[in-house]
């Protein structure tokens, strides 16, 4: 019984010396109005944002555990999920501690315009602790539950918010359906009404209110008329030609002319006309019948040798 209770003893100064060795990051309460602790301080209770122009940072006291193989001080770094960017912050300098102390810090938590939810993240912050004077670092990822709801503000906002992004949306159709609307400046429009819409709604995630209900009022009107007048332009349809293989007909037909002038100059016998042979008449070959134009010349020349000859020998 008494090497039993020995053991137990002998594992629990073990158990107590290795939690004194580790890091570790707990949330102690949350300061202010700004969002609460339930379900025994494991879940945070919070609205998407707070009320319009008013702070909208979150601000948590944290327990930071000093481990024992630490001595002197020990600086804290932090970084965190951002839910209105999707992306964890850069790593900043927390605070500096020599034992087990409670730490201050300021985290954004907005939800702006995600409507109501749940998340449960087993990596919402990561902490990084180096020692001063041995340069031993540690690391504890801090898991966060977060309850999150849309608060009335919202409810009025995002009705403005989806018909700004309608109107800037009929904007790029219209212009895609535009030929000649680039060229008069309405693809340089549509784009800044894109840049202003990406911007307005960030700040919708990011919580920041001031004015922006008159903004989305002021983006969709702008939106709603340029798409109006894009319509409205008849853009010039341009004519064109079409083109024959081996050129145009115009340009095709003085070529077939200078051939076919080429071939009759051929077929004609040059100084004198159509049926004339070489042009020479002969003695006695008057009265001959003309060859058809299917004879060549040198056998209209024999015919009228011949003929002459034939007449001769009648005269003798």
């Amino acid at each position: 019984m008494k090497n039993m209770q020995m053991c137990l003893a002998l594992l629990f100064l073990i158990a107590a010396s290795a939690a004194a060795d580790t890091f570790t990051v707990s949330i102690r309460g949350i300061d202010g109005a700004r969002g609460r602790l339930v379900s025994g301080d494991t879940v945070l209770d919070i609205g998407n944002c707070d009320m319009p122009l008013v702070a909208q940072n979150t601000v948590m006291a944290l327990r930071m555990n000093y481990p024992s193989t630490c001595t002197g001080q020990m600086d804290v770094y932090y970084s965190y999920y951002d839910f209105s960017t999707g992306t964890y912050t850069d790593e900043v300098f927390a605070c500096s501690i020599s034992g087990d102390e409670n730490c201050k810090l300021t985290f954004n938590i907005w939800f702006g315009g995600k409507g109501s939810g749940t998340e449960d993240l087993s990596k919402w912050a990561t902490f990084r602790a180096v020692c001063r004077k041995s340069q031993a670092q540690y690391t504890y990822d801090l898991p966060l539950k977060i309850v999150h709801t849309e608060t009335q503000f919202e409810k009025k906002l995002m009705p403005k918010v989806n018909d700004a992004e309608k109107s800037v949306g009929n904007a790029k159709a219209a212009l895609a359906a535009c030929p000649c609307c680039a060229e008069k400046g309405y693809a340089d429009m549509v784009r800044d009404y894109e840049t202003q819409l990406n911007a307005l709604k960030l700040r919708v995630a990011q919580c920041s209110f001031q004015n922006i209900e008159n903004q989305f009022i002021d983006l969709k009107n702008s939106a709603d008329n340029a798409a109006a007048q894009m319509g409205a332009i008849k853009c010039e349809q341009k004519e064109e030609k079409p083109v024959e293989a081996g050129g145009s007909s115009e340009e095709a037909q003085p070529q077939q002319d200078i051939k076919e002038e080429n071939y009759s100059s051929a077929a004609k016998p040059s100084g004198g006309t159509q049926g004339s042979g070489s042009g020479i008449q002969l003695p006695g070959a008057e009265g001959l019948p003309k060859p058809s134009g299917g004879l060549c010349p040198a056998m209209a020349v024999l015919m009228a040798v011949l003929g002459g000859l034939a007449a001769a020998r009648a005269r003798a």
